[in-house]
């Protein structure tokens, strides 16, 4: 079985003597990112969900009291509320190892099929697997999903709190409260699900590097999806070359914020 070394040089001496041949084009397994964006918004609603509650419950007990607001109020929803435990950030970890395989799965496959139409299916076999690499980008999306819940229910404890007590300044009734606090949330989730899929893209992008530069590969050909919502800056850059090592200042394909792009690999130097 050839080494990493002759299988890159046997890459170079074809692609010397023969046409570059069009390489398959990768793609963020869509699917996948939209069902992982909709458990981590899902993750938010349902703490979101009991906090609404907590504060409601209490607002309706301060309304019956006072007239103005406790100097006091926002400091103790803020402790009714409590800050999330490190076990119920974790209840992410189910649905992220799930993501994290898919995407893992569908751009090994991928990546094999850029590198079978480049050198030929002989050389799958002898394909070097970065396996610590890997593992490092796995862990980095695992560990960053919860630091978002974390992350997220921090500041919503903030927000819910403040609320209350614009609310309570105001004299609004829990009706009107309650419908302010559930507005909030729908902001939490629509961030959730923007966060998610940027998580998603930022990691098929990381595995990508991660396999092309197992295999010798320093530069690529900026590609984009093509469709109306790629964003200006990145439809320039449509077909230039960059290197790992040196991208553009917002990084490499899949790096900046929802970035759709992806990287193929040039093979030939």
């Amino acid at each position: 079985m050839p080494h990493k070394h002759e299988l890159i040089a046997e890459l170079k001496r074809r692609l010397r003597t023969q046409r570059t041949p069009q390489l398959p084009t990768l793609v963020m397994p869509v699917a996948t990112e939209q069902r992982y964006a909709v458990e981590v918004a899902a993750a938010v609603t349902n703490q979101g969900i009991r906090d609404i509650q907590i504060i409601v419950r209490r607002y309706t007990e301060e309304l019956a009291k006072v007239q103005d607001a406790p100097a006091n109020l926002g400091r103790e929803l803020k402790t009714l509320l409590g800050s999330i435990t490190r076990e119920e950030a974790l209840g992410i970890l189910p649905a992220a190892r799930e993501a994290a395989q898919a995407i893992d799965t569908a751009n090994n496959i991928q990546v094999a099929q850029q590198v079978e139409a480049a050198l030929g299916s002989n050389a799958l076999v002898a394909l070097p697997n970065p396996e610590a690499k890997l593992q490092r980008e796995l862990e980095r999306f695992l560990n960053e999903s919860v630091k978002f819940v974390e992350k997220t229910r921090k500041k919503s404890v903030k927000e819910f709190s403040d609320l209350a007590i614009e609310h309570f300044n105001k004299g609004s009734d829990v009706g009107t409260l309650e419908q302010a606090l559930v507005d909030r949330l729908h902001v939490s989730q629509s961030r959730a699900k923007l966060i998610a899929r940027d998580q998603s893209g930022k990691y098929f992008g990381a595995l990508t590097r991660a396999r092309h530069e197992s295999i010798g590969v320093e530069k690529y050909r900026w590609t984009t999806t093509g469709d109306s919502r790629v964003r200006g800056e990145h439809q320039a850059r449509d077909g230039q070359i960059f290197t790992y090592k040196n991208p553009p200042s917002d990084g490499n394909p899949g790096e900046p914020i929802r970035c759709r792009c992806v990287a193929t690999p040039i093979f030939d130097d």
